[in-house]
């Protein structure tokens, strides 16, 4: 029976929105998964460890079916519609990755009359030619929407359709068919009638369904129980940045039910496997996990980092974290060397931590605004292309540990993008050509030791730990350093890091009694725990200036990443984004907050800033004259400020409220006036001055030398004067800029 232009039928219903999750209808932008909803990490028992030689259960009638923890997905087998099958390019490239997943034994394929009008199920029966019946595992599908056969022979479809299917298969019956999906006309109790005629007629040995929701699986698993047969497996798409059957508990009752739950999509169709970046996405037609690039680049570092670690491709640990959360992962193979990445997926077990620190990653997709943005400036005449193919790369050392856009692929893209001439330009006032010899000189990045280190082309630094997400350095070009650092303060992360600019958060100061955060240490725990770099962008400077002249860092924390003890004191679910900007003016730091949970949580938030500076006897604090402020060294009673210009000559502890944040807070010279550091604020309305004088330096066992108070003043901007009030799924921002002397 025909099934001409199946392939193009599929690839507009998946345009139009049709059953990408699971039930009929996705979104190509799906929100990100709330950690709370994620079952726990281990699904599969911890003792299992999977190889390519250990075999899953498919519940059957009369037959069960072994198959291994890894499905082969066999849609771009001849499909055209969405692969852009070419049987002379492609079919060779199959074969060769057939014969290395023989050599290893994982011989299930996924297939389907709908993948290249039935091409799919050809090729496979080719494949099987040569091979004993129990060699491999075949899994094809009804296909469910209303053609004629469907329409009149109602539940004799099913079987009419899987003898179309097992004449290209060349079989006498398959071990797994499925319903492609819930948009079947008939009642689900049709529809089952014929899944068990097919079992009863030897035509098949298991059945399961596609796409079905959860009530809806459950009433084809009852229907098909009236038969005396079990419903074997449900398959949705499912990834690390897919997970909304986990969400909505159809995982979960599958494995109450004995219900295999397969998992499809599970690389993001490339885009979690470093096939792609924001230079170069996906093909349209590729609408499964349909995020832009730009938003996966934080969970692509994670991914990166975890499989360097374990020496293994990132495609590998992708895979394992579905088989950790007990999801058999259908994956498409179409060339000897993505079977070798995907084998390496089995014979180990990604670690609680490493299953924490994707899931945390993945939670904070849709949090941050687009982690930067490069738009092209092209000057009259052609633009170097290979120079601007250069300009998009992250210039990273050998130990890098970081996710580096340098791929011939993306270079590749971008020089096709780029070879434009000056008659394409409309534009006033273009910019001078770059020449041809120019150099394009880009931030240097380094990842070591748990901290990130920036450089810029013009000899700017900055370094954050991942420790707190605290900036622990901050150099001008001359090399001159703007940030106090205690010779003592603790780089092991066994304490808060004493200098620098330490993130506080959700409580400033010792947490109040009979307080959400009573439980909580001074200042909180943003400070005491691990965050995670999410990536680096750099500045739309190509075509305007000689280099690269600003570079962002972001870091993301989540509850899911705090220990048990942060977790127990402060239940509340919530994601924070930080931002570290270094410019040739100057620095900017940027929190952003998202209540992620069902509960409103009040929380205070400060930027602990230690600028440095020569000697404190010598400089004034401007711009607080006539601003009420709390002493905290008298008993934080509250006062007005009298000076126009602050001097610091004994122990200093004041909270400035209600200030204009578009006023910035002056540290200027006491000799000559001349600005030290300008610090404006947005979103950010109280400034703390905070220097500790003689008596509690000494006090303080991380503050070294005692006479440091000398060469530091704290201006901390934050919101600390009362309490911010985040609602349900709502979010906050706020930020520093602070402006050196140049």
């Amino acid at each position: 029976m025909s099934v001409a232009g199946s392939q193009y039928v599929l690839q507009t219903g998946l345009a139009s929105g049709m059953s990408a999750t699971e039930g009929p209808i996705h979104s190509p932008h799906p929100n990100p998964v709330d950690p709370k909803m994620s079952e726990e990490s281990y699904v599969l028992p911890s003792e299992i460890i999977p190889d390519s030689r250990a075999r899953i259960t498919l519940r059957g009638k009369a037959h069960d079916v072994l198959v291994p923890y890894i499905c082969i997905g066999a849609w771009s087998w001849g499909d055209k519609a969405t692969w852009k099958y070419d049987a002379e390019r492609d079919l060779p490239r199959i074969r060769a990755a057939w014969s290395k997943l023989r050599q290893v034994g994982l011989t299930f394929v996924d297939t389907a009359p709908a993948y290249g009008d039935g091409d799919s199920e050809r090729i496979c029966g080719q494949l099987f030619k040569d091979m004993r019946r129990e060699e491999f595992i075949i899994q094809t599908k009804w296909m469910s929407w209303p053609d004629p056969t469907n329409v009149f022979l109602q539940s004799h479809g099913l079987e009419n359709k899987l003898r179309s299917s097992l004449e290209r298969l060349g079989l006498e019956y398959v071990d797994v068919y499925l319903v492609h999906g819930p948009t079947h006309l008939s009642m689900i109790s049709t529809v089952a009638q014929g899944l068990a005629n097919c079992v009863n007629n030897g035509l098949a040995r298991t059945v399961g369904v596609a796409n079905y929701d959860k009530d809806d699986m459950i009433k084809m698993a009852n229907e098909l129980d009236k038969h005396g047969v079990p419903l074997a497996v449900n398959q949705c798409e499912y990834s690390v940045i897919r997970r909304n059957p986990e969400v909505h508990g159809l995982i979960r009752e599958c494995r109450q039910r004995g219900i295999v739950f397969q998992g499809y999509a599970s690389l993001g169709e490339g885009r979690l496997s470093n096939k792609y970046s924001r230079f170069h996405e996906p093909p349209r037609t590729y609408r499964f996990s349909s995020y832009p690039m730009h938003m996966l680049e934080p969970t692509l570092n994670v991914l990166e980092r975890i499989a360097e670690q374990r020496r293994v491709p990132v495609a590998a640990v992708v895979l394992n974290f579905s088989i950790n959360k007990g999801v058999l992962p259908l994956v498409g193979i179409r060339s000897g060397e993505q079977a070798e990445q995907d084998m390496q997926a089995l014979g180990w077990r990604l670690t609680p931590d490493e299953m924490r620190r994707i899931e945390a990653i993945a939670s904070l997709i849709g949090l941050s605004k687009e982690l930067g943005h490069h738009s092209i400036v092209v000057g009259a005449g052609k633009v170097n292309s290979e120079q601007a193919a250069n300009y998009f790369q992250l210039t990273l050392k050998p130990n890098d540990h970081l996710r580096s856009l340098d791929s011939q692929t993306h270079k590749s893209s971008l020089r096709s993008a780029l070879n434009l001439t000056s008659e394409k330009m409309e534009r006033s006032n273009k910019p001078s050509a770059i020449g041809v010899a120019a150099s394009l000189p880009q931030p240097t990045i380094t990842f070591r030791e748990n901290k990130i280190e920036a450089t810029l082309p013009t000899g700017e630094s900055v370094t954050v730990h991942l420790y707190g997400a605290t900036v622990t350095s901050w150099k001008l070009a001359n090399g001159r350093e703007q940030l106090f650092m205690s010779e003592k303060a603790h780089l092991d992360g066994s304490k808060p890091i004493r200098g620098g600019i330490p993130v506080v958060f959700p409580v400033f100061g010792p947490p109040p009694p009979n307080h959400a955060t009573s439980s909580l240490p001074q200042h909180g725990f943003a400070r005491n725990s691990n965050w995670e770099f999410l990536g680096k962008s750099s500045s739309e400077s190509l075509g305007k200036k000689d280099c690269d002249d600003s570079v962002k860092l972001d870091f993301g924390l989540s509850h899911t990443m705090l220990s048990e003890e942060f977790r127990k004191a402060w239940p509340y679910e919530f994601g924070l984004l930080y931002s570290v900007t270094l410019s040739k003016e100057g620095l900017e730091t940027a929190l952003q907050v998202q209540n992620k949970g069902n509960q409103n949580f009040d929380f205070q938030v400060l930027m602990h800033t230690y600028l440095s500076i020569d000697d404190i006897s010598q400089v004034r604090v401007k711009n607080l004259g006539s601003k009420t402020y709390i002493d905290k060294t008298q008993n934080a009673t509250t006062h007005t400020e009298t000076s126009p210009a602050l001097e610091i000559n004994k122990e200093t502890d004041r909270v400035y409220k209600a200030l204009d944040p578009k006023v910035p807070i002056i540290v200027a010279s006491a000799a000559d006036d001349k600005l030290i550091f300008s610090v404006t604020r947005e979103g950010l309305n109280d400034v703390v001055v905070w220097n500790p004088w003689i008596e509690k330096a000494k006090g303080m066992a991380d503050f070294a030398p005692d006479d440091a108070y000398k060469k530091m003043i704290c201006i901390e901007a934050g919101s600390v004067a009362g309490w911010q009030t985040l609602e349900a799924g709502e979010s906050w921002e706020g930020s520093q800029s602070i402006r050196p002397r140049l």
